[in-house]
């Protein structure tokens, strides 16, 4: 199964669920015999999100950086906008690869 590796932070039960939610979900999309890594690093109070899917031909990452300083924190679901953003940009790469095959 995969999952989120958290480095640097131990995560709230609510955002770990959610974002290996969310990543499980990306990855009935991607193209047969990929390989994923998916992480969340804290480094200096900043959530550094990366998540890296590679297959025979290719390699797509997608990587987001959330600082607490500039973000709306009022949510307790605040930290879950920088998994949303970076398997956002990582469908994106992936549908536009897809349409280059097709094309």
């Amino acid at each position: 199964m995969l999952e989120f590796q958290f480095v640097g932070f131990t995560p709230r039960a609510v955002f770990k669920e959610a974002a290996n939610k969310k990543i499980a979900e990306l990855s009935q999309h991607m193209p047969q015999g990929s390989n994923f890594s998916a992480r969340v690093i804290m480094i200096d109070s900043k959530f550094f999100f990366q998540v890296m899917c590679v297959n025979k031909t290719e390699c797509f990452i997608a990587k987001e950086v959330l600082d607490p300083k500039k973000e709306n924190t009022e949510s307790r679901d605040w930290q879950i906008v920088g998994v949303e953003r970076a398997l956002d940009s990582l469908d994106s790469q992936l549908s536009e690869w897809r349409c280059s095959k097709v094309a």
